[in-house]
């Protein structure tokens, strides 16, 4: 076999003045390995943060696991990661963790004071209209467990106040004994989502007050996959804990609706005749909760805070 022949190949000719290739080449080498170092940066910000995040969540479930839930401080952690956008690995495992806390520690959020129920619903809330579907269903999940943990902490009929008073006095008859005891334990087998219902209304006029406008049409399918959880919900069946969620769901897409109808007509800018329009859709959703004084008071607040922000004090007073 003879090796191949290369005198017979066409000499190779170099241009003199042909610069123009050699530039762009350099260019566009330049360029790709800047693009490269600001993905690789990116990338090990984000992994960084991810491993940070899922230390805390580890921390605070050993901390509750041995100390339990310390008043609710446990899960101030939570609440910090829920208020700041995460990767998507890092957001379900925050997730299952708040499943895991509802489901554990439900007294602190429903008894004593709101304040960490309403971290927790307001933070949820705001995810409810986020753009990826995933993160909208887990907080649609999380936000329905709310609802359920709530109305089974309501229907745990007690006679604490009674026994506490019986205690104190010592002195009562047998049958008033009896029949205190009877209507305390029926006053307290009426479940409900009260908290949760209170604080979802609250989350959603701050929501419609913000300076940037709730994408309506991601917040709507997040009630429906809310309501798809209460109606499909077996364990719960015939307990009414559906209707209260339609109910809740009724009144926020009530809001929600009015909201989007007040952007159609140009008063989605928070400025002029759009901060009168938004006024009147905060008086008018007062008006319609006359028969639940609490939700009324919530309304009335927000719009109050929102005529001090404007500046009409002779309003806030009103």
């Amino acid at each position: 076999m003879t090796p191949p022949d290369f005198s017979k190949e066409p000499p190779i000719i170099v241009e003199k003045n042909n610069t123009v290739n050699r530039e762009n080449l350099v260019t566009t080498n330049g360029i790709s390995e800047l693009d490269a170092i600001a993905d690789h940066a990116v990338l090990s910000a984000g992994c960084l943060a991810t491993e940070v995040g899922l230390i805390i969540i580890d921390r605070a479930c050993l901390f509750m696991k041995n100390l339990g839930a310390a008043e609710g401080v446990a899960a101030k952690p939570y609440l910090k990661l829920l208020q700041f956008p995460q990767s998507e690995n890092l957001y379900k495992h925050l997730f299952a963790a708040l499943r895991a806390y509802i489901n554990q520690f439900s007294e602190t959020l429903f008894e004593g004071g709101s304040a960490l129920c309403a971290g927790v619903v307001s933070s949820v809330v705001k995810l409810c209209e986020a753009r990826p579907a995933w993160l909208r269903r887990e907080a649609a999940a999380a936000l329905y467990l709310l609802m359920r943990a709530n109305f089974q902490h309501g229907a745990a009929p007690c006679v604490t106040r009674v026994h506490l008073q019986v205690t104190t006095a010592r002195l009562v008859w047998r049958g008033e004994l009896y029949l205190l005891m009877r209507a305390n334990f029926h006053h307290g087998a009426a479940p409900c989502v009260t908290r949760v219902h209170l604080q979802v209304i609250i989350a959603v006029s701050k929501l419609l007050d913000s300076q940037t406008a709730i994408n309506c049409k991601r917040f709507q399918e997040s009630l429906s996959v809310i309501n798809c959880f209460a109606t499909g919900d077996k364990a719960m069946k015939g307990t009414g804990l559906s209707n209260e969620v339609a109910e809740l769901m009724r009144r926020v897409r009530t809001v929600v609706g009015a909201r989007a109808r007040l952007a159609g007509a140009g008063g989605a800018s928070l400025s002029g005749a759009g901060n009168v329009h938004l006024a009147e859709l905060q008086h008018s959703l007062a008006a319609s909760c006359r028969a639940t004084p609490r939700l009324r008071h919530a309304w009335l607040t927000t719009l109050a805070e929102h005529n001090a922000r404007q500046g009409d004090h002779d309003e806030v007073i009103k």
